[in-house]
């Protein structure tokens, strides 16, 4: 049995994206939402955002799709009706309002930027799951020990604080009125964050008084890490590296820049150095979940 669990293709390790290298892991992440980031590309975009939701779903299910399309549905919407209210500039004008016109450009910059918006909230939102407290410490332990310490914690706190509110919310559902009044909802809601203020208070000072038991802070720091560099950690930087290469020279070369200002100006995509640019960065941004996918599918027949 112990040899069945250890078997994988590449390594003589599971393939699955959360147990490579933290190294590895971060360094795709710096790609992908650089890139997403960055570029003003509105084709890349929509893969950043439709590979981001399709890996979401690979990890949690089907539960938190609902919850994204609901979120870029909401921001692409907030984003259009604020930039062309606000914003004036473009040479297209479809209306008046206020005597302002609303311009075509200013409407496809707000859908464009919510768009980008809502990849950049889901990328994170996994970067979060694929990179714990260890690792975090791992990247930056030698760099500054305080400040990984810092950032591990803050990123543990997110979770729990959204499992401790909804263990109150919980718990609070038979104690109060069942009017459903706007005056008792927000009671209630203030009701709930006090009691989860103090609660974190209170395990705050526990993990203090712990740290400073266990010696925190007396004398030199060591560290101690499983991690260790595998070749399948090798091939992976080694292929998203070249991808990311040749996405960045063909973008560049090619000019495959949108514009929004003062003229929409929308790349055709005609050629096949347009397609393929396009291929690459797909290729980047699916490559954990098919790592993913085709662990699993392995698993299940074991």
């Amino acid at each position: 049995m112990e040899k069945i669990a250890n078997y994988s293709l590449i390594g003589g390790v599971r393939m699955s994206f959360e147990e490579f290298h933290p190294i590895s892991i971060s360094l795709y992440f710096l790609i992908v939402m650089g890139i997403s980031m960055v570029v003003s590309n509105l084709f890349v975009i929509f893969v950043s955002l439709i590979c981001g939701l399709i890996y979401n779903t690979v990890l949690f299910g089907f539960k938190k799709l609902g919850k994204y399309i609901a979120l870029t549905s909401m921001l692409v919407s907030v984003m259009v009706i604020v930039n062309g209210i606000f914003v004036h500039q473009g040479e297209t004008i479809l209306l008046y309002f206020n005597e302002n016109p609303i311009t075509l450009e200013s409407l496809s910059f707000g859908a464009y930027s919510g768009i980008k918006f809502s990849s950049m909230i889901i990328w994170f939102n996994l970067l979060n799951k694929a990179l714990d407290g260890e690792k975090i410490s791992y990247l930056f332990g030698r760099v500054s020990s305080l400040f990984s310490l810092m950032l591990s914690m803050i990123l543990r706190y997110i979770p729990i604080l959204k499992r401790r509110y909804l263990e109150i919310e919980q718990g609070q559902k038979y104690l109060i009125n069942d009017n459903k009044s706007i005056i008792n909802s927000l009671e209630a809601g203030a009701k709930r964050l006090s009691v989860l203020i103090s609660w974190s208070l209170e395990s705050s000072i526990d993990t203090g008084i712990s740290m400073e038991s266990r010696g925190y802070g007396i004398g030199k720091r060591s560290s101690f890490h499983l991690f260790k560099w595998e070749i399948r950690d090798s091939i992976f930087c080694f292929s998203i590296a070249i991808l990311t290469i040749f996405f960045i020279s063909s973008y560049i070369v090619y000019e495959m820049e949108d514009f929004f200002y003062p003229k929409l100006i929308i790349q055709s995509y005609e050629s096949i150095y347009d397609f393929i640019l396009i291929v690459a960065f797909s290729i980047v941004c699916i490559l954990p979940i098919l790592l993913d996918v085709v662990e699993e599918i392995r698993w299940r027949k074991l």
